[in-house]
């Protein structure tokens, strides 16, 4: 994802060029030709297209949100530190929106005390 990344911003400093002064940098990592900020509803177009192209059926921008949440905290970030990058205004809504993944990690925590322990 990383080597993705840096060539769409070898690719977005050849737009900025290409624009000129009509570039309206914003320091985003997606945007216009010029710029600007993506207008969701085509963004969701375009994000539909390629969920097809690809044969995925079912899926919203949601689900990856979702799954982006739950496979973080099944690999063990901290669930504040999701809080925060979900941006949920309180620490409650991230437990009870994902506490399906919780029950696995206090497995692994009750293991992780149990080998501390000679018995």
């Amino acid at each position: 994802m990383v080597k993705v990344l840096k060539t769409h911003k070898a690719e977005q400093a050849k737009e900025k060029l290409l624009a000129g002064p009509l570039y309206n940098d914003n320091d985003l990592v997606f945007c216009t030709n010029l710029g600007k900020e993506i207008d969701p509803p085509n963004f969701s177009k375009v994000f539909y297209r390629i969920l097809k192209k690809a044969g995925i059926a079912h899926a919203n921008l949601h689900c990856l949100r979702h799954t982006f949440a739950t496979r973080g905290l099944e690999n063990g970030i901290e669930l504040k530190v999701m809080q925060v990058l979900l941006g949920h205004s309180s620490i409650v809504i991230t437990a009870d929106t994902y506490s399906h993944v919780l029950p696995n990690k206090k497995k692994e925590a009750m293991e992780k005390l149990n080998n501390i322990f000679d018995i």
